[in-house]
């Protein structure tokens, strides 16, 4: 079978039939994903585990006083429990034992912060320490510890300072993540008028200045960008900036530093 079929919409449609959480109609013909081989199959789980947005890391109630978490749909932020028939593909048969860990393996996970408030930060007070607490958390847990090649998102550096920075490295300078994407809050700001378009610019060139100044090379896996980009900020890009100003404000939204 040849990635045509795969990307075929026959193919496909079959495929839906059983993630789609809506019930299916009993008249459909049984799909024998068992019966392909194991190739075929692990296929199969990657396209029905695959979010567009990725997963986000989300604390949960805590048990026994112990600290518990887990990944979302990040476009939907629910608990992943919910997520129906994606998730529970993987307990079909135990053959499908192979794809264990692959939800974690081909979604970017984003670690945002979003509800510290479900775990205990009395000592923790910045936004940075507590976005870093929880990827800290994540990959350092014993089930994490097996897993290679991740891409993990964080939004964080929301001042850029050294021991910051470095700390970030430490942490990620590991065969576990493979792509580190930041959210610069550092970088960020409305863009609506020239003096902002400008400011936006600034910040940008100050950010790679001093990661430069600071570290030399960052690590060839990182990339930085500046959070809560939009499309129509583009337009405005456009309209205040030379054009070489422009393709650096660009570079920056779609390929971070």
């Amino acid at each position: 079978m040849d990635i045509r079929f795969i990307n075929g919409l026959y193919f496909r449609d079959i495929v839906r039939i059983y993630v789609d959480p809506q019930p299916v109609s009993q008249d459909i013909e049984t799909f024998r994903l068992m019966d392909f081989p194991t190739k075929i199959r692990v296929m199969v789980a990657k396209y029905a585990l695959t979010y567009k947005n990725g997963l986000v890391w989300r604390w949960i109630e805590q048990l026994s006083g112990e600290r518990v978490g887990r990944f979302c749909d990040m476009s939907k932020n629910q608990d992943i429990e919910d997520l129906g028939p994606c998730v529970n593909i993987l307990s079909l048969s135990r053959q499908l034992h192979e794809t264990g860990n692959l939800m974690i393996k081909v979604n970017r996970l984003h670690f945002d912060d979003e509800n510290s408030y479900l775990s205990h930060y009395d000592d923790i007070q910045t936004f940075d320490e507590r976005t870093q607490d929880e990827l800290q958390f994540f990959l350092s847990h014993k089930r994490t510890s097996t897993l290679t090649g991740l891409h993990i998102s964080i939004r964080g550096l929301s001042t850029i300072r050294a021991p910051n920075t470095a700390e970030l490295v430490d942490l990620t300078d590991t065969k576990i993540v493979r792509y580190l994407d930041i959210l610069s809050l550092s970088w960020y700001m409305a863009l609506a008028t020239k003096n902002s378009v400008e400011a936006f610019v600034k910040r940008g060139r100050d950010v790679k200045d001093f990661l430069t100044n600071e570290f030399g090379d960052l690590p060839g896996n990182w990339r930085i960008y500046p959070c809560m980009i939009i499309e129509d900020d583009e337009k405005i890009l456009l309209k205040y900036l030379s054009e070489e100003d422009f393709q650096f404000a660009m570079e920056c939204v779609e390929k971070g530093l």
